[in-house]
């Protein structure tokens, strides 16, 4: 997202704010597919995802008017985001020996008639999502709000409440414990595909 996403973002808000539901639903359906793929990467848990979806958004529109236009609203919202979803993670007591579901993917099955260069990106993409998923939840949450949210380290540092030296820390451990699990499960390297 550029300058003007996030001049744009902070006029919705205000409009919002000055009585305009339409802006809300501009801002909603601006972060709705970013900030769901980010929490369901994150908690692993379709139904605990869509819970802390809703949570997020009924804290983030509790907290609009406290919400000041010198942070994007984007690391802002996922800064509440990854609060609601470290506090299920605290919350849950039993973790899944097997995190990953092949059903909390998103991905599209390869039917014979996907040209073979798809069907390779297809499964490198869910052998990086396998191993995205093993990551511990520090490295994890720094990876999706990158990759899937597009939010660039230093917003990643504000809504985790971090230094930016923390947040590069945690992204250069993801991408080299990364590059191991590849190697251990299929013989190769593919983090270049989170570039």
């Amino acid at each position: 997202m550029g300058m003007n996403d996030f001049q744009t973002d902070a006029r919705l808000v205000q409009s919002y704010l000055s009585g305009k539901q339409a802006a809300f639903e501009k801002i909603y359906d601006r972060y709705e597919r970013p900030l769901f793929s980010y929490i369901l990467k994150l908690l692993r848990d379709r139904t605990a995802a869509e819970d802390a979806f809703q949570q997020t958004w009924m804290q983030a529109v509790k907290a609009l008017p406290a919400y000041r236009e010198q942070s994007r609203f984007s690391s802002w919202l996922f800064g509440i985001a990854h609060n609601c979803c470290m506090d299920h993670l605290r919350r849950e007591t039993t973790r899944r020996e097997d995190g990953f579901q092949a059903d909390q993917l998103d991905r599209r099955e390869h039917d014979g008639g996907m040209p073979d260069y798809l069907a390779e990106k297809n499964e490198e993409l869910t052998h990086l999502a396998r191993a995205i998923d093993q990551l511990p939840a520090e490295q994890r949450a720094v990876v999706l709000m990158r990759v899937h949210g597009e939010i660039p380290f230093k917003d990643i540092a504000e809504a985790l409440d971090c230094s930016l030296n923390t947040v590069l820390g945690r992204m250069h451990y993801a991408v080299k414990n990364l590059r191991k699990l590849l190697k251990e499960n299929i013989g190769e390297d593919l983090t270049h595909v989170l570039s």
